[in-house]
């Protein structure tokens, strides 16, 4: 059992980073429905926090699980979007 205590607060850039590394391992397992969805949550996160970093890496590997999933054009839209966010 854990402690009790005052909760620690972990910082939404963290979160968002563990969320692309969930959707990264759904995708290398072919599990692309909960790779999507762990990584929505994540750019959920990065816009939310206005967090520009973020928001082109999960593009970008949004961009991956779409072409793993031979879903070309969605995936060029995401590496699109990605390279703006980086300009």
């Amino acid at each position: 059992m854990l402690p009790q205590g005052p909760r620690t607060r972990i910082p939404s850039e963290d979160v968002t980073q563990n969320l692309v590394k969930l959707a990264e391992v759904y995708n290398t397992k072919g599990d692309f429905e909960d790779a999507v969805r762990y990584q929505l949550e994540a750019l959920r996160l990065a816009e939310q926090n206005k967090d520009t970093m973020n928001l082109a890496l999960g593009e970008r590997i949004l961009g991956v699980i779409y072409w793993s999933q031979k879903q070309y054009k969605q995936a060029l839209h995401n590496f699109q979007i990605s390279e703006n966010l980086h300009k």
